[in-house]
């Protein structure tokens, strides 16, 4: 994780009890974290010129004296870990953790259950739930943290004294945060709802790879291709994606989306000819030219009556915003009337699927209409929603 942290002080050296470089000295910490009721976790990595961020540290804290660094450079099996990730009786306390979960779980095999976000916690509490862990800390506690190492390349050996103290100060003041911050939730009535919240976090879909086959949703200008070209982008794109996992490489190091564009529009029929368009990337065009025509092929072979189809509303753009703007102006007051982070309940894009939603009769199961979001806007989204113009 990275935080954002002020140049006033520089931290202590840390004691290199601290760091965990042997199968036993994991074992020997994780065991002492079991005996814990919460443990804060965070993850140090560099994501560069690879698919899968390569982890270098992982940070686990359960007071602000006992702390530990697991080095994953030096102990790459990181198994034992995985009894603590899945305790269901110890919290694992993370702040803002949706790059921190996916890769504890593809670096231990197991999903960590029972997590408490202190991002997101601080939005119960009439906070903003996009603060950072160091202004949280700062606001709680009156500690700066430095901000001297957001550059280190942590997979990098030897790592100095500084570099892992700087790591150890974002697990240190973790447990304590926790506790402050159930307590602000508490005070503004909304700890059933925040632990209601936290729930998602250790859901599957956290931790869940995206579906190939909805990736070419993501493509800058996909809405301007015609439908049997749309059909050639999506398998193009669901090509990519698990060519990039396997290659362990940037998507765009294996087809930019321009060049998923391009080629979606061109459809070359066979591997020579993508080879020889420019937007292809040199390895591409090297290795595996063939295998981008044959995804071209797979999508002109699609039946028109499985052509994708893009999400749209029956509404005009204009009348779709006035809408969704009466939405989220009726969360925005009732969120602020509960202390809540307004951008915790729902944003622009969640509205505009409730919204299209309602318009096909699916709504039903709509984020913003269960649990404590529907108890929140109980009353309100209804008028809301039957005001819309039309049904598609």
């Amino acid at each position: 994780m990275m935080t954002h942290r002020s140049p006033n002080s520089q931290p202590d050296p840390v004691h290199c009890e601290a760091l965990v470089q042997d199968a036993a000295s994991l074992a020997k910490v994780v065991e002492q974290c079991l005996a814990c009721p919460a443990v804060a976790v965070d993850t140090e990595f560099v994501w560069t010129r690879t698919f899968y961020p390569r982890l270098g540290l992982i940070q686990i804290g359960v007071s602000r004296e006992d702390v530990w660094l697991v080095d994953t450079v030096t102990l790459p099996d990181l198994a034992p870990l995985g009894r603590l990730l899945a305790d269901e009786a110890v919290v694992k306390i993370f702040h803002d953790p949706e790059m921190d979960l996916p890769i504890l779980l593809r670096a231990s095999g197991v999903q960590a259950s029972n997590v408490f976000d202190t991002r997101l916690a601080a939005g119960f509490g009439g906070l903003a739930g996009t603060l950072s862990l160091a202004r949280l800390i700062s606001e709680f506690f009156g500690v700066d943290l430095p901000k001297t190492q957001t550059r280190t390349d942590w997979c990098r050996r030897p790592l100095t004294p500084h570099q892992l103290a700087y790591a150890l100060d974002d697990v240190r003041f973790m447990p304590e945060l926790r506790e402050a911050l159930i307590g602000k939730a508490q005070e503004c009535g909304n700890e059933p709802w925040m632990r209601e919240e936290m729930l998602r976090c250790s859901r599957p879909e956290q931790v869940a790879q995206s579906d190939p086959n909805e990736m070419f949703r993501t493509i800058k200008g996909m809405g301007r291709l015609a439908p049997a070209q749309l059909a050639v982008l999506q398998k193009l794109v669901a090509w990519r994606e698990l060519a990039a996992r396997r290659m362990d490489l940037p998507r765009r190091r294996v087809l930019s989306e321009e060049a998923c564009m391009r080629l979606a529009k061109r459809q070359p029929r066979t591997g020579k000819a993508v080879a020889e368009m420019e937007c292809v990337a040199r390895r591409t065009a090297q290795e595996c030219p063939d295998e981008v025509a044959a995804a071209i092929d797979e999508g002109r072979a699609v039946p028109q009556a499985e052509w994708p189809r893009l999400r749209s509303s029956s509404l005009p753009q204009k009348v779709l915003k006035e809408h969704a703007d009466a939405i989220l102006n009726a969360v925005r007051g009732a969120a602020s009337a509960r202390g809540i982070d307004p951008a915790i309940v729902t944003s622009r894009k969640g509205v505009n699927s409730l919204i299209f939603d309602h318009l096909r009769s699916e709504d039903d199961g709509h984020a913003l209409r269960t649990g404590w979001r529907a108890e929140l806007l109980s009353g309100a989204l209804e008028p809301l929603l039957n005001a819309l113009p039309t049904r598609g």
